[in-house]
């Protein structure tokens, strides 16, 4: 999995060289804050890089946090920094991308369920 955390004024440059290197099949967008500024970046970039797919908002509620759990489990504290707990650190570093992935691995198993479901001849009804 490719972990980048890009400025926003790189952002359209980023997408164009991993649409290249990768050929997604679906592109996220966590629906906080900031999705209304960066969807149309994010349009732009994908279809100047020839990329007929379109943006999914995601819901991003809670992984900050999940990511931080993320976060620390891949790069543990050091030092005396392991006697200080977790709840009072904070990463050293961006862990936007950690979030990301947190987003991902919930659309894919979304994804799955949604597979799962179809596949045992169970139709969703609704709510009206």
């Amino acid at each position: 999995m490719h972990r980048e955390v890009s400025p926003t004024l790189r952002l359209a440059a980023a997408i164009t060289q991993l649409v290249g290197q990768y050929g997604p099949r679906h592109v996220l967008l966590g629906d906080g804050t900031w999705s209304r500024k960066l969807r149309p970046v994010v349009e732009e970039a994908l279809t100047g890089a020839g990329c007929d797919v379109g943006v999914r908002l995601v819901n991003e509620k809670h992984t900050t946090e999940r990511a931080r759990v993320d976060y620390w489990l891949t790069n543990p504290p050091r030092g005396l920094w392991r006697l200080v707990p977790l709840g009072l650190q904070v990463p050293r570093e961006p862990y936007d991308d950690y979030a990301a992935a947190v987003m991902a691995r919930d659309f894919l198993e979304s994804l799955r369920q949604s597979d799962a479901v179809q596949g045992s001849g169970v139709e969703d009804q609704g709510s009206g």
